[in-house]
């Protein structure tokens, strides 16, 4: 799935004498990035009568205070969990990379040979310019992959799990220290037992809340 939001940020790559900046301003070197992934539970919230409908629509919006609590009170009260929460801090024009998580093995290795493995968790990559003033374009690349035990197959040569994996790939422009939300991957997690696909089913929402803030390099070499 992409999730869009206007024309994609066109980012150049960095010239070798200096960072990349748009507008010709002077750049700040690097900025932090921080993103706050999050699974909300639909099925748990319905359940109480809150509604997410503003959540499921793909896109990027700029979010505002009341949605920002509205997430951390979803946390508070356990209708949504945090799968990673990194601050990644990069330079203009590089692309910088966060990865947590694993590998699980697929079945069993044949004789002599090493075992297949499969990646598992959250991944993010980030890449950026400065605009204008303190403005920041940014790509954003996201992939979250977790287990699917109630869809995992038996092979001869052991169990393969079953994947299930969400993707945005997108563009933000944004000023710093303004929060802008991504959302609208949904899922369905199968429950256990003869109800598997009944009332113990879930279905979720994927929220990231992403905050750039540019770093002053000269307050930074002051500090």
């Amino acid at each position: 799935m992409l999730a869009t939001a206007g024309p994609p940020p066109a980012v150049s790559p960095a010239p070798q004498a200096s960072l990349a900046t748009a507008g010709g301003v002077s750049p700040s070197n690097q900025a932090a990035f921080r993103l706050r992934m999050i699974e909300a539970s639909l099925t748990k919230c319905r359940r109480l009568g809150f509604s997410l409908d503003w959540t499921l629509a793909a896109g990027v919006v700029v979010a505002d205070e009341t949605q920002i609590d509205f997430v951390d009170f979803l946390l508070r009260h356990d209708l949504a969990n945090v799968l990673a929460d990194p601050t990644i801090v990069t330079v203009a024009g590089r692309s910088a990379e966060f990865f947590s998580g694993g590998q699980v093995p697929i079945g069993e290795p044949a004789p002599g040979k090493s075992g297949e493995f499969v990646e598992i968790g959250t991944r993010a990559t980030i890449r950026y310019v400065q605009l204008d003033g303190d403005r920041v374009r940014a790509e954003i690349r996201l992939r979250v992959t977790t287990l699917d035990e109630s869809r995992s197959i038996d092979s001869p040569t052991g169990l393969r799990p079953a994947l299930k994996s969400r993707e945005i790939d997108t563009g933000i422009d944004v000023a710093s220290g303004e929060t802008v939300m991504l959302a609208g991957l949904r899922s369905r997690f199968a429950g256990v037992g003869p109800d598997a696909d009944g009332e113990n089913a879930d279905e979720t929402v994927l929220i990231v809340l992403v905050t750039p803030e540019l770093i002053d390099s000269q307050a930074a070499d002051a500090r």
